[in-house]
């Protein structure tokens, strides 16, 4: 199990490493949005200590990147299965491929290409990523609704 583990901590960190870039310039568009709205001057203008008002603009951000980064689960999960096939550890990308492959048989006049489909495991792959995007989407809208603080100044529950 350990060297599971293991063979999936390089892709891991090519892909955390890789994105840490594009949710940064998310969060800061995120924040100089929010940074415009007219409760952050009013809590300017009220002389609210500058941790505070940090901490309430940070929990005015955060369902917004929740929001951007479970829209994004399923690119990450696509970038994910090219690296399980790039390096060679087993999951549902190297599923993927095992059920879309070429292979070379040898006829009369040589080696030629013979092309294998499995519509079954694509379907399974296709559920398995529909399965798993659906749970993502649902677990970050239900933090979305409890975490989202202008759902109180509207009086939405």
């Amino acid at each position: 199990m350990s060297d599971y583990f293991n063979a999936l901590l390089i892709p891991f960190l090519a892909l955390t490493i890789g994105n840490i870039a594009v949710y940064a310039f998310h969060v800061r568009n995120f924040v100089k949005k929010e940074v415009k709205e007219d409760y952050f001057f009013a809590d300017v203008l009220k002389g609210l200590p500058e941790r505070k008002i940090l901490r309430k603009l940070l929990r005015t951000v955060t369902p917004s990147f929740l929001t951007y980064t479970s829209y994004n689960f399923l690119n990450l999960m696509i970038n994910g299965m090219a690296l399980e096939k790039l390096f060679d550890v087993p999951g549902i990308g190297f599923v993927l491929t095992k059920a879309i492959d070429r292979f070379y048989v040898f006829t009369g006049d040589g080696w030629a290409p013979t092309f294998y489909f499995n519509p079954y495991l694509v379907f399974f792959v296709a559920f398995i990523m529909t399965l798993l995007y659906f749970l993502n989407s649902t677990i970050m809208e239900a933090l979305y609704l409890r975490l989202d603080p202008r759902r109180e100044v509207y009086g939405e529950d």
